[in-house]
Order: C-alpha cells, then sequence, then structure tokens
C-alpha cells in the first residue's frame, strides 16, 4: 500500500495490546499518536520506547494516547520491549496488517545509512541493548509515526529516514495545539 497523507481518514481499528487491553481507533475522543517500530528487541526502538515512557504525561495531559506497534510476536515483545513497563499499548503486530493499512514498509537495503550520521542518537540506543537479542521482525524496516485527531484524520504522518529516524515529541505535541479538533 502507497503511504498514508495528511488528511487521510483512518478506517476503525480496534487493537488488542499484549496485555489484552483494547483499543478502539478513533475513539471520537482522544487524539491518538501511533509509533512504529522494528522488531521487539531493537535498540534504536526501544530508545524511543524509553522517550515515549518518559514523556508519557505530557501526552497524557494533551489527551494523546500513544500506541507502539511492533512486527514482532507477542511472547517476544514480552521479553524484550514488554519489560519496559511502558504505561501505554504494545501491539504485536507480526503480520503486519497495521502496518501495510499505514504504508509502512519502506525498507532500507543499507542497515546503517543514515543512522551512522547519528552518533549520539546510536551511543544511546546501545544503553537499551539486550543482550544476545533475536531479530523477530523485519531488521531493515524503517520507523513510521502518525498522529491521528479523535474523529479520525491523519494530521501528522511521518516516514523515517533511517532506522533512528522518529518525529521529535515537541513536534508531536505542537502539531495537536496548532489543530483544532471538533471534539477538543
Amino acid at each position: 500500500m502507497n503511504q498514508v497523507t495528511i488528511g487521510t481518514k483512518v478506517s476503525t481499528l480496534s487493537l488488542t495490546d499484549i496485555w489484552g487491553t483494547v483499543l478502539k481507533i478513533p475513539d471520537g475522543e482522544k487524539w491518538v499518536y501511533l509509533s512504529f517500530h522494528r522488531f521487539s528487541a531493537c535498540p534504536l526502538c526501544n530508545l524511543r520506547t524509553h522517550e515515549l515512557i518518559k514523556s508519557y504525561d505530557e501526552f497524557k495531559n494533551n489527551n494523546i494516547e500513544i500506541c507502539s506497534i511492533w512486527p514482532s510476536g507477542e511472547e517476544s515483545m514480552k521479553e524484550y520491549v514488554g519489560k519496559s513497563n511502558a504505561p501505554f499499548p504494545l501491539i504485536a503486530d507480526p503480520g503486519m496488517s497495521v502496518f501495510r493499512i499505514f504504508g509502512v514498509t519502506r525498507r532500507s537495503n543499507i542497515p546503517m545509512k543514515g543512522i551512522s550520521r547519528e552518533p549520539k542518537i546510536w551511543m544511546q540506543a546501545l544503553k537499551h541493548k539486550y543482550k544476545n537479542f533475536k531479530v523477530d521482525g523485519d531488521s531493515k524496516l524503517q520507523p513510521a509515526s502518525f498522529l491521528i485527531n479523535p474523529i479520525g484524520e491523519i494530521i501528522m504522518a511521518y516516514y523515517g529516514k533511517h532506522f533512528g529516524d522518529h518525529v521529535p515529541i515537541a513536534q508531536i505535541i505542537d502539531t495537536k495545539e496548532k489543530v483544532s479538533s471538533p471534539t477538543d
């Protein structure tokens, strides 16, 4: 599927996280920030998860629910990213059906292209690296992020240029603040 763009209307999704909690998107009340990742033990993806955990209160104060989506299986996620105690849903999508809905299929054939110019990010990511981990997703997949308003319109669509390229947290919050919603 093609990449989605700002203004695209999202069909209703019902996603169950690795702990059994159901998240409905859109739900008519909350904004949703979707963060797509490579695999459950990915150091760069886990760095992003820790950033989202640290910023969770800011998201919550802005009526934004975080939803983190992975192409990994549930058991692997519980073994790796699930240990982060994230206060938001972690969705296992090993069949990558949600990835395809949002056009998150961009891959890099040169795994370190781009991120090699970001040594600070790489060093931070290594702090969250698991020993003896397995790749249970797509190691060449690039991250993506979306901000969806309460009625299901995509307000922000961001496709990463390299493995550690995520939209800055402040940009997500600023985007939400600049756009009015019928329910806000």
